[in-house]
């Protein structure tokens, strides 16, 4: 792998900056704070981008690494790996703006976008995450005791070999064979319910339930055949009730129509009587339109009287109205002339004097305007003599300040209008004396802000530390507490152990067994169980035999009751003959002899089954003390005993993290009081230079006021040249003035003349349009009368034709009425033939028999729905039986399936347990081959480059760590007297050698891993790796570095600000920062050239 270029823009200390990497060992060196490791950082960042936060000791927000005052940062990096280019652009806001990446490659189908999944494919390419790089091939400044002091060294350094893989296979084993075993119990815990609930839930058979079933259904059969039965009856009272309905439904309808012709001839009837009442009225509205005619004609006579014009019938009437009209007409047009003439006598009027008002106005204002110019002249004559004092004060007050400003002039009399020239010279003198202050000034402010920012962000870490360290303090004080009680919970439950076991061991030894501590699952699975067989064997064997005995005292019983039967009838009861009673009384007398026997020997085997049961039942119960134990020592004292373990770990780790926390607090107030000091001086020099800024700002405020004061003088001058002639313009304004008002004054006179001559044209018009307005309105009340007799000629024509409508309308309604009297006719015929069609049914004797027919319906509905219940209840019961049947099988099926995992659990935790061995087999094998490469390259870098003679070699070895069942790598220093030595002993310059060595170590192991493809193996980055190096150390990494370029590395970057390393790089980049505008600038060369 290969860096190319790196842009960045607007991060850290960067503004724009672009740098391309060659091959080999480039030296980036530079002063501090100039900019180097934000170099890295920016390298670091465009590898896995917001996680750079998390690596190593970074401890810093985005935002914080985007420029000061900046809302946008973006890190734009080109890497090769495997001959394969791809180019990131991480883009970082300090605003409310997500942050982005996009990952581009020709190798790539397409861009990736988005934080995650940029990183997550770089992290596939490279073979590696940010932690196994920063732990591999990036040496971080003052990380010297990062391996060699680490507390996760053996998960660091298996990671970056690749051993940690083999964890992970192991841990999944593990979980796994947990898995499994979980599996295991689980199927056999519930295989046994499964048994258990079998017993307890059913009590017979598939057999039992089939034959019950098999009852169910001939029982169903049965009852089926019964509804079938019914449901034919119900057909025929069905098709019976259907009979009865129909005839009823068909009076119903009969009946039905004969009342329709009923209303319908009452209907008809109704018709013709309306219509015989319509010719009555319309015959009496023939009357009334009689009388009013004759009333119209009698209005119209009298109304013809009263005008001079023929008006006996109608188209006269409306000939004279033509008439009144045409002479109405020509009156009005004479009257509209003679008006039109008056209005434009008066508007002739009207304007005659509304000139004469503007006129008198006008006059009005000219002998104002007269005056108000007098006044003016008179203001501004004022004006002036005032404007030639201040001149002359101005003057004055310039003079005297040129005097006081400029170094030239010795009085008021050298001072005139071209002395501004000398003044602004010496402004411009001053405004760049006061730019070059303002600069510095700016300059030590921008530093100072700087400086009280990182005294303000160490004091923040310094505070954070302080809290982080009282955290800590707290939580070990809790933490130690909490050790005090797990020890008391630990010396607990081993002296309940103890107890237990003591009382166990008493029980096990009446029964023979010695009861050890670490063989209890021993005890437990094997001689307990076998010491039961063996007394459960004892208990069969003595059953048997009481068994037999009991069938003995039985058979002897028999017998003697047979020979006292004997006894009292004194024959055989077989052959009847007869029996010596002497013989009879030995017999008998053997056989209870034979039976006391028995009894004894009954009673001694019952009393030893009794023991054996006891001594089972003792076996048992000790077994399951045991088994109670060993479970109390696996949960309770393993649990106790590990957290104790557990909360020791922390408080070691706490401790450890507090003297760090010490250490670190230390430093900041270190820092801290730099920066004050720093920050002190600044203040003062800054003081100084506002003290300067301020005087020659006084200075030049003087020499603005002077200039002003030049420029007041000539617009004073200015001031008076134009009121003079202004005052000349006024002179003239009045005479104009003067002259108009003669010129208004007579035609004044001339208008009064006029209007005069008018007002008696106006009069002789208004009496010609009086004349010509009462012949209009004579000619308008003749008109109206003519109008209303035509109105009324009108109204008798509309009486005549509405008389002649009525008429009509009778000969219709007489037309109507004979038709309606057919259909009378009509209908009361069809009306009797329905008649004769109902004849004599009986409606309501068909109602009875057709209630008596339902009646039957739902008695055997009834019936017919209580079979059905049964049979539904019979289902169900077949169906319970069925359901059970099911239950019982998959039951059986279920506990099958359970044993079969069981037992395929067991199979896969043995096959897991055997591949768990093979791992840490293969893994141990490994780590030993790796360990023995690491010793070699280790000691071959360290030898290089370490001249003192306190210590030989590095010795790095596998350990074992009992309490938390691992391995751990230990690293010591052989010494001269053959003894090792920890590390932490040696010097700080010492320490930092076997880091640096025990990092090239791993670094060449780790390029061996991968099988020589150097495309693939990250550049070796040491960022001050000569931090506690003394001079000659100093000179020896330069032999290192050969070395590592020895191993055909493709990159090795060096960050320094130690510039004696350049002799031993290819290429020198140098780092240097502008301190005024705090920007950093790279530049990169061939090592030694200019």
């Amino acid at each position: 792998m290969k860096i190319k270029q790196l842009h960045l823009q607007n991060i850290r200390s960067y503004a724009d900056q672009t740098v391309d990497f060659p091959e080999g060992t480039i030296l980036i060196h530079g002063e501090n704070g100039a900019g180097k490791t934000s170099l890295l950082m920016g390298v670091f960042g465009g590898l896995f981008l917001s996680e750079i936060r998390n690596v190593g000791t970074n401890n810093f927000a985005l935002d914080e690494f985007v420029r000061r005052g900046e809302d946008k940062g973006v890190v734009e990096l080109t890497f090769e790996v495997a001959g394969t280019e791809y180019t990131v652009e991480w883009e970082i806001y300090t605003t409310s703006t997500p942050n982005d990446a996009t990952l581009t490659s020709a190798s790539l189908s397409s861009p990736v976008s988005g934080i995650r999944d940029v990183r997550s494919e770089i992290s596939r390419i490279l073979g590696m995450d940010e932690e196994d790089f920063a732990s591999s091939v990036y040496v971080k400044q003052g990380e010297i005791d990062r391996l060699i002091e680490a507390s996760d060294r053996a998960e660091m350094i298996d990671g970056l070999l690749g051993l940690d893989e083999i964890d992970e296979y192991i841990e999944r084993m593990k979980m796994a064979r947990r898995g499994a075993g979980r599996v295991q119990t689980r199927n056999s815990d519930s295989a046994d319910e499964r048994r258990s609930e079998l017993n307890e839930d059913f009590d017979r058979d598939e057999e039992d339930f089939e034959e019950a079933i098999a009852a169910k259904d001939e029982e169903i059969r049965d009852v089926e055949g019964k509804i079938d039965d019914v449901e034919d009856y119900l057909d025929e009272l069905r098709d019976a009730r259907a009979e009865v309905e129909a005839d009823i439904d068909s009076y119903e309808e009969v009946a039905e129509k004969k009342a329709e012709k009923e209303e319908q001839i009452e209907e008809t009837t109704e018709e013709r009587n309306r219509k015989q009442r319509q010719i009555e009225e319309c015959e009496e509205r023939i009357e009334e339109l009689n009388d009013e005619i004759d009333e119209l004609e009698d209005e119209i006579e009298e109304l013809a009287d009263s005008v001079d014009y023929d008006a006996s019938t109608a188209d006269a009437a409306a000939d004279a109205l033509d008439t009144v009209q045409d002479e109405l007409q020509d009156a009005s047009v004479e009257a509209n002339d003679r008006e039109n003439a008056l209005e434009q006598a008066q508007d002739e009027l009207d304007d005659l004097e509304q000139k004469l008002t503007d006129a008198k106005d006008e006059l009005s204002e000219l002998r104002d305007e007269r005056d108000d110019i007098a006044a003016e002249i008179g203001g501004r004559q004022t004006d002036l003599d005032e404007a030639e004092d201040e001149l002359n004060d101005a003057i004055d007050d310039r003079d005297e300040l040129a005097v006081e400003f400029l170094p030239g002039p010795e009085s008021t009399a050298d001072v005139d209008a071209s002395t501004i020239e000398d003044v602004e010279a010496r402004i411009d003198h001053l405004e760049d004396e006061r730019n070059d202050i303002e600069t510095t000034l700016a300059q030590r402010e921008t530093t100072l802000d700087e400086r009280q920012s990182d005294l303000e962000e160490e004091r923040e870490q310094s505070q954070q530390s302080e809290q982080e360290l009282k955290e800590r303090q707290s939580d070990l004080d809790a933490l130690q507490a909490d050790i005090e009680d797990a020890e008391e919970r630990v010396d607990e439950v081993v002296d309940e152990f103890e107890s237990r076991f003591s009382s166990l061991e008493s029980r096990a030894t009446e029964h023979d067994i010695d009861l050890a501590a670490d063989e209890l699952e021993t005890a437990a699975n094997e001689r307990l169980p076998d010491l039961r067989a063996d007394v459960s064997e004892e208990y069969n064997e003595i059953d048997n035999r009481i068994a037999a005995l009991e069938q003995q005292r039985e058979q002897r019983n028999a017998d003697l009751d047979e020979l006292r039967e004997l006894e009292e009838e004194s024959k055989c009861p077989r052959c009847k003959q007869p029996v010596d009673e002497t013989h009879i009384e030995d017999e008998v007398a053997e056989i209870e002899s034979e039976l006391d026997e028995i009894t004894r020997k009954l009673e001694a085997a019952r009393s030893e089954r009794e023991s054996l049961e006891q001594t089972r039942d003792e076996i048992d119960a000790l077994r399951d003390d045991v088994l109670d134990l060993i479970e109390f020592r696996n949960d309770e004292v393993k649990a106790a005993k590990e957290n104790l373990d557990e909360l020791r770990e922390r408080e070691s780790e706490l401790e450890e993290e507090i003297a760090d926390l010490e250490e670190e607090l230390e430093s900041h107030e270190d820092t801290i009081d730099g920066l004050e000091a720093e920050i002190d001086d600044l203040e003062d020099e800054i003081d100084g230079l506002q003290t300067d800024r301020d005087e020659v700002v006084e200075e030049i405020e003087t020499g603005e006021t002077l200039a002003n004061r030049f420029e007041r003088v000539e617009q004073k001058r200015e001031q008076v040249e134009d009121i003079k002639s202004e005052i000349e313009d006024l002179e003239d304004d009045r005479e104009t003035v003067e002259s108009e008002i003669e010129d208004v004054e007579e035609r004044i006179e001339e208008l009064e003349a006029d209007i005069d001559q008018q007002k008696e044209t106006v009069a002789e018009r208004e009496g010609s349009l009086e004349e010509a307005a009462e012949h209009v309105a004579d000619l308008e009340e003749t008109k109206e009368t003519v109008a209303e007799i035509n109105d009324l000629y009108e109204q008798i024509d509309d009486r005549e034709s509405e008389r002649a409508n009525e008429q009509q309308d009778i000969e219709h309604y007489r037309e109507t009425i004979e038709n309606l009297n057919e259909q009378l006719a009509t209908l009361r015929d069809e009306r009797d033939d329905l008649t004769e069609r109902l004849g004599d049914t009986d409606i309501e004797e068909l109602e009875e028999k057709l209630e008596e027919v339902e009646d039957k319906i739902e008695e055997r509905e009834q019936t017919r729905d209580e079979l059905q219940e049964r049979v539904q209840t019979l289902r169900d019961e077949r169906a319970e039986l069925r359901n059970e049947l099911s239950n019982l099988r998959d039951l059986k099926e279920k506990i099958d399936t359970y044993e079969r995992k069981t037992e395929w659990a067991r199979e896969v935790h043995d096959e897991l347990d055997e591949t768990i061995s093979v791992y840490e087999t293969v893994k141990s094998e490994l780590r030993e081959e790796y360990l023995a490469y690491i010793n070699e390259y280790t000691n071959d870098i360290f030898q290089e480059i370490y001249r003192n003679s306190s210590y030989q070699r590095v010795v790095i070895s596998e350990t074992y760590d009992e309490r938390s069942n691992s391995y751990d790598y230990d690293i010591q220093l052989l010494r001269d007297d053959g003894m090792t030595e920890d590390p932490s002993n040696a010097s700080g310059g010492e320490r930092a050698i076997v880091n640096l060595a025990l990092r090239a170590g791993i670094y060449k192991l780790i390029a061996e891993l991968e099988g020589g493809d150097r495309g693939r193996l990250p550049p070796f980055i040491l960022d001050e790796p000569t931090t506690f190096l003394d001079e000659g150390h100093v000179d020896q990494l330069e032999e290192m570095l050969d070395r590592i370029r020895d191993w055909d590395v493709p990159q090795v970057i060096v960050v320094s600000h130690d510039e004696t390393l350049i002799h031993g790089a290819d290429h020198a980049c140098r780092v240097e920062i502008d301190e005024t505008t705090n920007t950093s600038r790279v530049t990169m060369n061939t090592a030694g050239a200019d």
